[in-house]
């Protein structure tokens, strides 16, 4: 299935990993060239693709609940459908449940799986009408219950258990499941910032001024090297902290400066737009 859209390219994705054992990444990075997303699209690709597999066993759980038909006596690919259906449906606030819904049983046609359509809408039906108010995982204080709230496996959770304590060890366990934002400095020597907010704006991206001015942090991004201007050499990936760093450092124009621990190069570059191109 040649992809359209970002759903279509989270489903190819996915039986790529399931057939072939792809890494995530490389076979999200494959789909989004190969049909060429626009990058809302291909954002939304990777975010759905990342959702899904962070909360594998939690979306699991509510599918089973739903379904008669237990999921690992599903078709794979009606499971992925239904699997990245729900977790749009459950993670990701801004996607409209009909929508969902509705996108969901249109995958099963697409899929080849057809005669899984009425299935699909109705177990996803069901999660649409509960999402606000989910029943409980049982066994709350064990750790099944962690592995499964959390999606990770009894061993992990059993560790951080002995080491941190059951809240500790819950607490690492929903800051593990948090996805940070994508922090970009704008190149000064291209452009400013207010120009590559615009792109972005353009893009349908959520992007807003970080710390300093030249600073852009962006919320479900996608990839950096798929963003607009990121061919141009209009900004480069540092978080706040490297930056940080590198305006402490006090450097300007006509100074030579030895990075001494200069990989990937990010502070290094930061310190050549601030010379503004002078220097060594």
């Amino acid at each position: 299935m040649r992809a359209q859209n970002g759903r279509e390219a989270a489903l190819e994705a996915l039986r790529r990993m399931r057939r072939a054992g792809t890494y995530s990444s490389d076979a999200v990075d494959a789909v989004v060239r190969e049909a060429a997303l626009e990058p809302r699209e291909a954002a939304f690709c990777t975010r759905l693709v990342r959702e899904t597999l962070q909360n594998l066993y939690f979306i699991d759980y509510y599918l089973n609940f739903w379904s008669n038909t237990p999921a690992k006596r599903l078709e794979p690919a009606v499971l992925d459908i239904l699997r990245i259906s729900a977790c749009q449906l459950l993670f990701m606030d801004r996607v409209p449940a009909p929508a969902a819904v509705n996108e969901g049983v249109g995958l099963c046609t697409k899929a080849g799986c057809r005669r899984a359509s009425g299935l699909v809408n109705s177990v996803l039906r069901r999660v649409a009408e509960h999402r606000d108010r989910l029943p409980e995982i049982p066994g709350a204080g064990t750790v099944e219950y962690l592995a499964t709230r959390y999606s990770h496996e009894l061993w992990q959770v059993q560790e951080l258990i002995e080491r941190r304590g059951y809240e500790g060890a819950e607490a690492v366990l929903a800051a593990n499941n948090t996805e940070p934002p994508l922090t970009v400095q704008t190149n000064t020597l291209r452009c400013t910032a207010e120009e590559l907010l615009e792109r972005f704006a353009k893009q349908g991206l959520e992007a807003e001024t970080g710390l300093s001015d030249c600073e852009i942090v962006l919320r479900n991004a996608g990839r950096a090297d798929l963003l607009p201007g990121f061919a141009e050499g209009l900004f480069y990936v540092q978080d706040a902290a490297a930056k940080l760093a590198v305006l402490a450092s006090g450097v300007r124009p006509g100074m030579k400066v030895l990075d001494c621990c200069a990989a990937p190069g990010g502070k290094s570059f930061g310190a050549a737009i601030l010379m503004q191109g002078r220097g060594e």
